[in-house]
């Protein structure tokens, strides 16, 4: 687009190729604009993924084949060949680019995600087609062949590489996808690899199951030294991996989609494969500390054709998946939008959010969001127990929108959209008594400021099915339950000491 919307921009107009690069930053109350600019040379780029540090600076990072994408105290200066990945740091405000590197060898090299250390580092995480790649202190210091993931960390100013490695076997594929760091500063990296000899060390799985792909979920230590732990996941057939979280304790969150009939389950809410094998199925896994076995595993589909493609983790360990689906099946638990959009005959695809119970065997919350054409929930962020935030693309003209930057449709094949969900409602506890043998609850919610009472026998599960409880040494009591009264119910977070 010509015409995308800017504001306070670093590059005010499309610079040319197949594709620019734009950045949107949205206040709290999302119809403000803080900047929106191009970013771009006169080739194609495409950014994967962002990041903000504390001070509101802003770190992207993808791919551009640009001889004059905008570099400024660079590690690497120019274009090594075919494609390279990038690394760009915006200030705050949007106001000046920090610096700009590309980052490759002379075939092809693309970033997929970044994450921020706690002493400013970054850690980027992509794939390579080059035999050049700069690598340092490396665990895998060549290419193994065909396409390998890479991970790296360059230091706060851009200028040095604290470490750089290969990640891959001698097959065609090892794709890396997602990345999530931990508070040791430990990398963890998931995606999806065809060799028979991706580098293993002390394996949920030791081998390849299968099919084109198995995930595999790695690993690294702070240093980039070693392998805390590497292994595949899958089954017999296809199974790709897209993204990664992980928690306080160090437990990682995996979705991607499988066509496996025996894809490895555990504790599951979905234990079975629901649809045709020529179709692929979203799944949820969560690895213990360590990778050491799986604390759940499970399904998340319908019939048709459903993929999972971001995960996030709350500050309890309750994970929220985005991705798309075409079924008009889909599981769905208090939903926003319990049907799938659009003509049952046609399969257009509508984005997904759902949330699982601590367990993983639980919906807290799904549903669907989409139009009457096809959208995917791309990116996806819970900065509290109670919000989501996904960012996807669409080609509806009808897709629900409220509170807008943008109220209709753009034009050409796609748009991009953000939402902002409220998982359920907030509640406070104003009264508690038992003074005739049942407890009487009296709370107020955000959206009812009409004082309801709620009556049971005890305090005992299932009467208030606690999904999850932070201490009241962390805070306020905060417990999130399921109300026995029809008329009220749905998962709930009440308030109180």
């Amino acid at each position: 687009s010509t015409n995308y919307p800017v504001s306070n921009a670093i590059q005010s107009n499309y610079v040319g190729g197949a594709s620019d690069i734009f950045v949107t930053r949205f206040a709290s109350n999302v119809p403000t604009v803080v900047y929106s600019t191009y970013l771009g040379g006169s080739g194609e780029e495409e950014a994967h993924i962002v990041e903000f540090s504390p001070d509101g600076s802003l770190w992207l990072a993808g791919t551009t084949d640009s001889t004059n994408f905008p570099t400024t105290n660079a590690y690497q200066e120019a274009l090594a060949g075919g494609t390279d990945a990038f690394l760009m740091k915006l200030a705050p405000g949007g106001t000046s680019i920090v610096y700009s590197t590309y980052l490759g060898g002379s075939a092809d090299d693309d970033a997929s995600s970044i994450c921020l250390a706690s002493n400013g580092d970054l850690l980027l995480v992509g794939t390579t087609d080059s035999t050049n790649f700069p690598v340092t202190n490396a665990v895998q210091a060549d290419s193994a062949g065909g396409i390998d993931s890479f991970a790296l960390r360059i230091a706060s100013n851009g200028t040095e590489l604290v470490y750089s490695t290969y990640l891959g076997g001698s097959g065609a594929n090892d794709i890396a996808e997602g990345a999530a760091l931990d508070s040791w500063d430990r990398l963890y990296i998931a995606g999806h690899t065809d060799s028979s000899d991706f580098p293993t060390s002390a394996p949920l799985q030791i081998a390849h199951s299968g099919g084109t792909y198995d995930v595999f979920v790695s690993c690294l230590a702070s240093n980039g030294s070693n392998l805390v732990y590497s292994t595949y996941l899958g089954g017999s057939s296809s199974d790709r991996g897209m993204d990664i979280a992980v928690d306080a304790q160090g437990a990682a969150y995996v979705t991607g989609y499988t066509r496996s009939t025996n894809f490895p389950t555990r504790a599951a809410f979905m234990t079975e494969f629901v649809g045709p094998t020529s179709r692929d199925a979203a799944f949820v896994s969560k690895l213990a500390p360590g990778g050491t076995y799986l604390d759940y595993s499970t399904y998340l589909a319908g019939t048709g054709y459903d993929f999972g493609y971001a995960i996030a983790v709350d500050e309890v360990g309750q994970a929220t998946v985005a991705g798309r689906t075409a079924s008009l099946d889909f599981p769905t638990y208090i939903p926003y939008q319990a049907n799938r959009a659009g003509s049952p005959s046609i399969p257009f695809y509508d984005a997904f959010v759902a949330k699982l119970s601590l367990s993983g065997g639980e919906l807290l919350y799904s549903t669907y969001l989409g139009g009457a054409k096809s959208e995917s929930g791309i990116q996806l962020d819970t900065h509290t127990i109670n919000r989501a935030y996904i960012v996807g693309e669409t080609r509806s003209t009808d897709l629900p929108i409220t509170n807008a930057f943008q109220s209709a449709f753009g034009g050409g094949y796609t748009d991009a959209f953000v939402s902002e969900f409220q998982l359920f409602e907030d509640l406070r506890i104003v009264h508690i008594s038992t003074s005739d043998g049942n407890v009487r609850v009296d709370w107020t919610g955000d959206n009812d400021t009409t004082q309801r009472l709620m009556r049971a026998d005890s305090l005992a599960p299932p009467l208030w099915n606690p999904v999850s409880t932070a201490y009241p040494s962390q805070g306020p009591l905060r417990t999130y339950f399921t109300p026995l009264d029809d008329s009220e119910q749905g998962f709930y977070r009440v308030d109180g000491y």
